[in-house]
């Protein structure tokens, strides 16, 4: 018996504020998969935009979506739908989400096992493809935007690797 926490090796999220297709962001994910050796033989996308999707099921064959829900239906569905994806996304047993992305964060926060059993949470991150969130670092500002300093509004460190940036 397969259950949603079994079905997807990787859960990709992306989030753009463009209000259109950004291909670095399909870039940056494929480069942070590669780095990382992330596993990706079943993955779920999780976008606004259907090019992301085709850019996954093209790279790696496959990929996963709910994306066949029209958008413009009644806002009841629409709230069923966002909520679906959000909760599949948190049981994929690796998580790479956007930053700045309410979506992401709450995926991040419906996750089952904060310990990760090994596999990790990933944030795209346009310095260096993308970062691993520890434990501490999962709910990095309250749903509000990290300054480009690594650091939240409030001067709390986000990244890992804290020691190393300058406070603001």
């Amino acid at each position: 018996n397969s259950t949603i926490q079994d079905k997807y090796d990787l859960g990709v999220q992306l989030r753009s504020f463009k209000f259109r297709h950004d291909k670095q962001q399909d870039t940056s994910a494929q480069d942070c998969i590669n780095r990382n050796r992330l596993d990706h033989h079943r993955i779920f996308v999780a976008s606004l935009y259907k090019q992301h999707q085709t850019f996954f099921k093209e790279t790696y064959g496959h990929a996963d979506t709910l994306s066949s829900f029209e958008l413009q239906s009644n806002k009841v569905e629409q709230f069923q739908f966002a909520l679906a994806e959000m909760f599949i996304l948190s049981q994929s047993r690796t998580l790479l989400v956007s930053p700045y992305s309410t979506f992401g964060y709450t995926a991040i926060a419906l996750r089952p096992d904060h310990d990760d059993g090994g596999h990790g949470v990933y944030m795209l991150d346009q310095r260096v493809s993308c970062r691993q969130l520890s434990t501490l670092d999962r709910e990095p500002c309250f749903h509000k935007a990290p300054r480009s300093t690594g650091f939240c509004a409030d001067g709390t460190p986000v990244w890992p690797d804290r020691d190393r940036l300058t406070r603001p």
